[in-house]
């Protein structure tokens, strides 16, 4: 028997079944089955992976991406048309689209990929019609528009929707508020916080026992259903919000259209004479959820033609440097902010800040001159989860700060001396980290980088190796004009404060014993095997 069989007898059986509590872990035991079928009638067998096919696997572009859904000749490509400008062959017959068409279209500064995907029917979830490749597209989907034919609604709406749910797509919900862990002894244990009328104990034990599942923590949060704690044990599920687009509301009265506008979710247009196309926009944005961010260079006005358009749930300054380039995060020292997520205009805020729609951002990079942050950066990667970095640029005082030394002849702070770090919180933070690792089995390592790290007394008493990059006046001079301050350097700052300082903390330094002198001009990959190598030593003789 094969599996669209196995699934119409079990849909069958489920028909034929009386829905209550006697019958509750049998039903539940079903539903179970059907989604197994239907997970391996969804992903297919063999090292093909899940290509789309052809004519239907297209490049993702823009910051975000709505499928055109619906029964074949309902308007999708009119719609697209009519929106974005692309053609989309277009006639009163069905199935006159075959392939996937994109479109782009640019709306309150996001770019928005449109894609009418061919018309589905009946059974599409189960492969008719290229159904499967039509709702795995949709599956990519950050919005889905499902297009109705006015004149049947509610009819198309039910059968699409069943399409999708068959298919692992759930439209406008969230997952479900059920905790899940396999364990590896114990039994199933089943915790509630509020009442349930589906799911008791052996309900849940039958519907773990068709994955195989015997151990698990099961904990639920709400009166959850049967299918509910199926997709949470699948984890396959999607969950994309929906628009329903009624089109052709030019075939109908106004007390009709009166009467389906009370529809959930829907907006009625007229794709064909463009009516209400507005209103249609506006939803998308609202579904959407993008959160758009200004970005403001040093010294400039913030540039609000080309905002950074951040998705739902990665709306951090870390999610918008992220967006910008990779690289930013690792010079990231903070960050200035304007707008509604802050109190003060601007505020000085850290990498978990959560921006809001709008607002405008300045990038503040780590004062890094030596090449010492870069190399860090390096070592933290190669060494990987057992290593941890603390940079004394994150224990720089506040810009009004009392305990700042003041430079009278260029009336500005010294930033280079140790008045200008809470050296004594850095060594804190460095004692804790410490403390962490203490009664840990592995080999932990802490990189410390900070010019002044060897100036203060109580930080050499943690230090297994030591090492400070020389680097001389011109090219000091260079790496710093690159690099963006807070407050910036002002005319002859460099002269009169940084490199003399440099040269007092070098002489400092000298006298520290057991610290490694290497040139910081040279090769960023010879300086980092340098290191490594000696580190690496360092590990194999504590193992």
């Amino acid at each position: 028997m094969g599996i669209l069989d196995k699934i119409a007898e079990i849909e069958s059986e489920m028909a034929r079944t009386q829905r209550n509590k006697a019958t509750m872990g049998h039903l539940g035991l079903l539903k179970a089955r059907l989604a197994k079928l239907r997970r391996e009638l969804i992903e297919p067998k063999g090292g093909g992976g899940g290509a789309a096919g052809e004519g239907f696997d297209v490049a993702k572009t823009g910051d975000a991406r709505i499928g055109f859904v619906g029964f074949p000749s309902v308007g999708k490509s009119t719609l697209l048309t009519n929106l974005a400008g692309v053609y989309s062959e277009v006639a009163a017959y069905e199935f006159t689209t075959l392939t996937t068409v994109p479109g782009v279209i640019r709306y309150k500064g996001a770019r928005v990929q449109l894609l009418d995907l061919p018309g589905i029917i009946e059974g599409a979830k189960d492969g008719k019609g290229r159904g499967k490749q039509v709702i795995a597209v949709a599956r990519t989907c950050s919005l889905i528009f499902i297009v109705l034919d006015v004149l049947k609604p509610l009819q198309h709406k039910r059968l699409i929707e069943y399409e999708l749910e068959g298919f692992g797509i759930r439209l406008n919900k969230k997952p479900p508020n059920i905790y899940f862990k396999r364990k590896d002894k114990g039994g199933v244990n089943l915790t509630s916080t509020v009442g349930q009328s589906e799911l008791d104990l052996d309900t849940v034990k039958s519907i773990l026992g068709e994955y195989r599942i015997h151990n698990a923590d099961v904990t639920l949060r709400y009166d959850a259903s049967v299918e509910d704690l199926v997709d949470v044990i699948e984890g396959n599920r999607i969950y994309i919000p929906c628009v329903y687009v009624l089109n052709k509301i030019d075939q109908i009265s106004i007390e009709e259209l009166d009467i389906i506008s009370k529809v959930p979710h829907c907006v009625p247009i007229s794709a064909h004479h463009k009516w209400n196309f507005d209103d249609l926009l506006e939803k998308m944005w609202e579904y959407l959820s993008l959160t758009r961010i200004y970005t403001k260079p040093k010294g400039q006005l913030p540039d609000y033609k080309s905002p950074v358009v951040l998705r739902l749930e990665q709306t951090t300054v870390e999610d918008f440097c992220n967006k910008l380039h990779r690289s930013i995060m690792k010079e990231f020292k903070y960050a200035l902010v304007w707008g509604s997520s802050v109190k003060h205009q601007p505020q000085k805020v850290g990498k978990d800040h959560v921006l809001e729609d709008e607002d405008v951002v300045q990038i503040v990079k780590k004062a890094t001159n030596s090449g010492k942050t870069t190399l860090c950066n390096r070592l933290t990667e190669h060494f990987g989860h057992k290593s941890t970095t603390l940079s004394m640029d994150d224990f720089y005082l506040d810009n009004h700060d009392c305990r700042l030394d003041r430079v009278p002849e260029l009336n500005c702070y010294n930033w280079e001396n140790m008045n200008s770090v809470d050296i004594s919180a850095m060594t804190e933070k460095l004692t804790e980290y410490v403390s962490l690792y203490e009664n840990s089995s592995d080999v932990n390592i802490i990189f410390v980088e900070g010019i002044l790290v060897f100036n203060y007394e109580p930080l050499l008493t943690f230090f297994n190796k030591k090492y400070f990059l020389l680097i001389d006046k011109d090219e000091c001079r260079r790496r710093r004009s690159t690099r963006i301050y807070d407050p910036p350097d002002v005319p002859g700052y460099f002269d009169l404060v940084v490199w003399p300082e440099y040269l007092n903390i070098k002489n400092y330094v000298e006298n520290v014993p057991e610290v490694n002198f290497i040139d910081g001009t040279n090769n960023a990959k010879s300086l980092f095997q340098k290191v490594a190598q000696d580190i690496q030593m360092l590990i194999d003789k504590c193992k």
